[in-house]
């Protein structure tokens, strides 16, 4: 048996349907029916079509189940690059077995083994081809008693052909394959030899006949046979096809089955060493579970809640991650793909979610239905890991803004940690080499007492000493310092350590006019205020500080300028947006189908949610629901108009506040009670009233409502939708003026 490793798929080869073009089979309906009750026999995948052409001549009913399972009528073999890696051994009758094979069909792909056998007739080739899904492993060792035997001989009845398990059965004898014959007893070698000359002089078939095969070596095998004559398109028998399935007995099916239940077990503990759950769920209704590892015990279930359906996969999705689950298998399937990685929470038995990573693999069966096939997962919990990104996103996140505000300055610096102003690295290299020359011993905290970075000790420091405010515990000397620095104007502040008998100096980093952190000088002695090296230190500490202020500056003037073209464009863009809808507004006559495309088109700029639309009627104050569009724009015609209406005269406040201006916001927790009472089955939590006046008979209301509270009004976006209005406005002028000049032509017409 060959194995091929590389990807393959039928295909015609554009020499060879050239050379054959013209030359198609004229084979008679009479041989197409008894090719089509051969493969019926064979209860195994099969389908023989001639080569060349790839246009089948039959195919049983397993067959179709897998290359045409929508049921479709299939006239051609489906294209794939197989051929030239087979075009040798068809042309040379010879037979060869293809393993896992990827395969489309009806644009899903499937992966296949297939063994492919042909013969000549009428100067073309007819080959038959017996496969399977890869996945069933029917070609193997254990599952081969199941594939067909094929075998083919000429009109004297001299063997041209056989497949490669019918080769198999033959060397069990110890025989060659050529000496097939002595494979039987005298009695059974005539029996076989009378039947086939039938089959050749009368052209008969002959199905379904069973006998019992005895080998040489005494052994003996029940098979079911079945042979058809070889007819050219002059009708001429030039040859016979056979086939026979080996009929297994009581004990090779036992043998077979315990074979597979401890496969099934094996497998079973295999997978249950691993921390992972693997299930198996059957695409039903309810997503039935056909087999869990019994580490699903962790979660809180048992193997048999799953087994007795009191328990199926539908309800271990969390309710959160339900429609995004379904929706990703959807989109999964529409792409044809059988392997994916995806996220999800898994809710234990106790109500609580774990967060699990599923490896998920798509298993077509035979018939291709939806209740028929089933998805193999592999869940792993990620709960530490997404509690760590978790964490890791908050913290970056609140680094981030702090430093935003910071740049923006709206927050004190000091609210900042100290190695996100200033490059400690830099920092600590310049104290270090001023320490080390000058034979200091320094330190550098930030507002909490915690050192930033190394410390430089000089040998007069004692390493009891070093310890003391190089652990926690030295922090309250810093946090000391710090605060003194908040009640002192001076440029340092000094405080004397008796325990460890040394004076300890502080100079602080200023930056926002705000301390953000402290040099500290260690020294034995009391040093005057004029001190070189008092005086140094406060050089020193004042230089870094204003390199950090202008850099701040810097940030602040770059992220100002970054807003500013920012809003420039922004403001460019809803410009160039807002005069190609007005364009659009003068040129359409349908108010409904041009609002829903100002709706569809502003939704790249602002959220807008629900939109409704009233016309006023009868009297002054008194408006009704005339039309709708969803957040996408949408149309949605009347909908129970008597429920939905704006009596003006109840929102008093509202009226009086349209007398000023013609658009209304309210935010979220800023409706009044009574616009909520009118709205009463809606439940928005922001919303925007839009007046268009026309006349006392024509007025017309946009009521915009977000019941979602993605969206918060903001000045800026209400200068937009006050922009939006003006095109709206437009619409409607325009509307209104058709309708004024339809009533006096009909006016002038009476």
């Amino acid at each position: 048996m060959k194995e091929q490793s590389f990807t393959c798929y039928f295909v015609p080869c554009t020499k060879l349907l050239d050379f054959w073009k013209g030359m198609v089979i004229t084979m008679k309906a009479s041989e197409k029916i008894r090719y089509q009750q051969f493969v019926d026999v064979i209860d195994f995948p099969t389908v023989i079509f001639v080569f060349e052409t790839r246009r089948i001549i039959a195919i049983n009913k397993r067959g179709r189940e897998i290359l045409s399972p929508s049921g479709k009528i299939l006239r051609y073999m489906p294209e794939n690059k197989l051929r030239p890696f087979v075009i040798e051994q068809v042309y040379g009758e010879q037979t060869d077995i293809l393993m896992d094979m990827p395969i489309t069909i009806e644009n899903r792909n499937i992966r296949i083994d297939f063994e492919i056998n042909s013969f000549e007739l009428d100067k073309k080739h007819i080959s038959i081809i017996v496969f399977d899904y890869t996945d069933k492993q029917s070609f193997g060792d254990k599952f081969s008693s199941h594939v067909p035997r094929l075998f083919w001989k000429d009109k004297r009845l001299k063997l041209r052909g056989a497949n490669h398990f019918c080769r198999e059965d033959f060397k069990e004898s110890n025989l060659e394959f050529e000496d097939i014959t002595s494979t039987y007893d005298q009695e059974v070698e005539e029996l076989l030899f009378e039947n086939e000359m039938r089959v050749i002089k009368e052209k008969e078939s002959i199905w379904n006949v069973m006998q019992l095969i005895q080998y040489r070596n005494n052994s003996t095998k029940f098979i079911n046979m079945s042979r058809i004559p070889i007819i050219n398109k002059n009708g001429t028998v030039i040859g016979l096809l056979g086939v026979y399935n080996l009929m297994l007995t009581q004990e090779e099916f036992e043998k077979e089955n315990e074979w597979l239940k401890k496969e099934k077990w094996r497998l079973t503990k295999l997978l249950a060493l691993n921390e992972s759950v693997f299930m198996r769920i059957r695409v039903d209704e309810n997503w039935s579970v056909e087999f869990v590892t019994s580490n699903v015990e962790k979660w809180g279930y048992n193997k048999k809640q799953f087994y007795i359906r009191e328990v199926c996969f539908r309800d271990l999705i969390a309710a959160e991650d339900k429609n995004l689950l379904l929706n990703k298998f959807i989109q999964v399937k529409r792409k044809n793909t059988s392997k994916v990685e995806f996220e999800f929470r898994v809710r234990k038995a106790d109500g609580s979610n774990v967060w699990v990573k599923a490896q998920t693999v798509f298993i077509d069966s035979d018939n291709w239905r939806v209740s028929d096939q089933y998805v193999d997962f592999i869940l792993t919990d990620i709960s530490d890991i997404k509690s760590l990104q978790k964490e890791l996103r908050e913290s970056i996140g609140i680094i981030k803004a702090k430093v935003d505000r910071v740049k923006q300055g709206k927050i004190p610096v000091r609210y900042v940690r100290f190695s996100d102003l200033f490059d400690v690295e830099e920092l600590e290299t310049i104290i270090k080499n001023y320490a080390t020359g000058m034979k200091l011993s320094c330190a550098v905290t930030d507002y909490m007492g915690r050192l930033v970075c190394d410390a430089v000790w000089q040998e007069t420091i004692t390493k009891r000493c070093r310890e003391f405010y190089e652990e926690r515990r030295g922090r309250d000397y810093f946090r000391e310092l710090f605060k003194k620095t908040k009640e002192y104007e001076n440029s340092y502040v000094m405080q004397y350590d008796e325990e460890h008998q040394l004076y300890i100096y502080a100079f602080p980093f200023i930056v926002d006019e705000k301390c953000v952190g402290l040099l500290h000088l260690f020294t034995e002695k009391e040093l005057d205020e004029d001190a070189p090296v008092i005086q140094c230190m406060i050089a020193m500490v004042n230089q870094v500080s204003k390199g950090v202020v202008k850099n701040i500056e810097l940030l602040r003037l770059k992220d100002k300028t970054e807003r500013q073209e920012l809003e420039i464009e922004d403001m460019r863009r809803k410009k160039k947006f807002l005069n190609e809808q007005l364009e659009l507004a003068l040129t359409s006559d349908n108010l409904y189908e041009t609002i829903g495309q100002l709706i569809q088109n502003a939704s790249q700029y602002i959220y807008i949610g629900e939109i409704l639309l009233f016309r006023q009627i009868r009297q002054m104050d008194h408006y009704v629901k005339n039309f709708e569009w969803t957040n996408e724009g949408r149309g949605i015609s009347n909908l129970s108009p008597k429920s939905e209406s704006l009596d003006l005269l109840k929102c008093s406040e509202l009226l009086r506040v349209f007398l000023d201006k013609k658009i209304v916001v309210y935010n979220e927790g800023e409706i009044p009670p009574y616009i909520q009472k009118q709205l009463r089955i809606r439940m928005f939590r922001s919303v925007v009233f839009m007046l268009f006046d026309q006349n006392m008979e024509e007025n017309v209301m946009l009521v915009i409502g977000d019941p979602t509270g993605k969206q918060n009004w903001s000045e800026k976006k209400v200068i937009f939708l006050s922009e939006m209005y003006k095109v709206v406005k437009v619409i409607i002028d325009r509307i209104q003026a058709k309708k004024n000049i339809e009533y006096h032509n009909r006016a002038n017409k009476k």
